[in-house]
């Protein structure tokens, strides 16, 4: 489908960090780490607007990591 094709793409991309797909307003959040201002600004105007499939981005760029707590729990096999 359109996710998976759109998924594969942001995988390709060496900025890109972290890609989910998820429930709700967006339907892909990914997190991509950039060296500045103008980094972050070639990443969405060559590299995520031209990707078939993203229609719209939300940029947001952290300010200060206050707590980095990853947590994998399994899921449970019928």
């Amino acid at each position: 489908g359109a996710v998976t094709d759109v998924e594969r793409a942001l995988h390709s991309l060496d900025e890109v960090d972290y890609v989910a797909v998820t429930t709700g307003a967006d339907d892909v959040i990914v997190m991509a780490a950039c060296r500045g201002e103008e980094h972050v600004a070639q990443l969405v105007t060559e590299g995520l607007r031209g990707i078939p499939g993203v229609d719209t981005l939300d940029v947001v760029t952290m300010l200060r990591e206050t707590k980095d707590a990853y947590r994998y729990v399994p899921t449970r096999e019928g």
